[in-house]
């Protein structure tokens, strides 16, 4: 009903000759994309409507090539947001996405150098730099364009923060390091992982302490924090390391799975999370470990009810195998028995 009466409202601005000026109608167009943000659901753990958010973002979009020319930068670079906002929304599989972040970066490099390195336009760069490199990551995690991209990212980020420590300066280097965390990880580079992602926990920690409500901050601390105890795994940290970060991860998945029961996101994240806990704590505390893998055998069948998944039953045969092994290590060998005739 809101998308409703904000559609009537934006239509009839449109018709009105009082808004024909440049400047009014790039208003417009914000207002359209807005409404496209909305039904993408680019802020939120679920995905929203693709069709519907790309419908908006299309317009948004034809208003501002309709402008450009009396508006100059201003439109070029609203396009250039538009561009990153719709390689964002496809940014599921879809070829697409990887010409709308190209397409965003070009348009901000034909800015005069001035405009360019405004603050907010250099925020904006790094924002289409790493979308452009996760939809090359997607495609080949090896492509050099990656780190490439990345770390200009970072760069960009770096240099916002220190001249302005804002929030959305923060989030932004907070990403760029929790990429660049999770990259090195794909790529088998633990340490590199370990360090990225730790100062990703340490600037997200920072912002959640200061805005411990917000879920979307507690959701990126809860997966740089999870990313941060796979790579200490990985690199051979010991328990007394790795525990208490992935521990931590988990905490906050549940907070975000009890807050919204249907975020399918954080289920899948919080399930992963256990179950690797739960791998390195198999043979010391077997009773714990069958806890959590019972936890995530929960999540999975929570996420297969809502949405489906072809991996589900093999899902559920490893999950049960692991629980016969948590049982035998607790010692509770009837149930290992019980658990390996299921």
């Amino acid at each position: 009903a809101v998308s409703v009466l904000a559609i009537d409202h934006l239509e009839a601005m449109e018709n009105d000759p009082e808004w024909g000026e440049a400047g009014l109608l790039l208003e417009v167009a914000m207002g359209y994309e807005r409404l496209g943000d909305i039904e993408a659901g680019l802020r939120n753990a679920r995905r929203g409507d693709v069709d519907t958010a790309n419908t908006y973002y299309a317009r948004a979009q034809e208003l501002r090539e309709q402008v450009r020319a009396a508006a100059g930068a201003d439109a070029t670079i609203a396009l250039a947001q538009s561009d990153k906002r719709r390689g964002d929304m496809l940014r599921e599989g879809d070829d697409n996405a990887g010409a709308e972040a190209a397409d965003g970066l070009a348009k901000l490099d034909s800015l005069t150098e001035p405009i360019r390195e405004a603050s907010e336009n250099r925020l904006l760069r790094a924002q289409v730099l790493g979308s452009l490199a996760n939809v090359i990551a997607r495609e080949d995690i090896s492509d050099p364009r990656v780190p490439t991209l990345r770390t200009d990212a970072l760069s960009i980020a770096r240099g916002l923060v220190a001249e302005e420590p804002s929030v959305e300066h923060r989030l932004v280097l907070g990403l760029a390091l929790h990429r660049l965390g999770d990259m090195h990880r794909r790529l088998g580079e633990f340490e590199d992982s370990a360090a990225f992602s730790s100062e990703a926990v340490d600037v997200y920690r920072a912002l959640f302490e200061e805005d411990p409500v917000n879920a979307f901050i507690r959701r990126r601390l809860a997966g740089s924090l999870a990313i941060n105890a796979y790579s200490l795994a990985d690199a051979g940290a010991s328990a007394a390391d790795v525990t208490p970060v992935i521990e931590d991860a988990i905490f906050h998945y549940r907070f975000l799975v009890e807050a919204d029961p249907a975020d399918v996101a954080s289920m899948e994240d919080l399930a992963q999370a256990l179950e690797i806990a739960a791998a390195r704590l198999m043979r010391s505390d077997g009773a714990r470990a069958y806890a959590m893998l019972t936890e995530s055998l929960d999540l999975h069948t929570r996420v297969n009810d809502i949405e489906g998944g072809a991996d589900y039953a093999d899902r559920v045969i490893l999950l049960t195998l692991n629980r016969a092994k948590a049982a035998y290590y607790e010692g509770a060998y009837q149930r290992c028995a019980e658990e390996m005739l299921m």
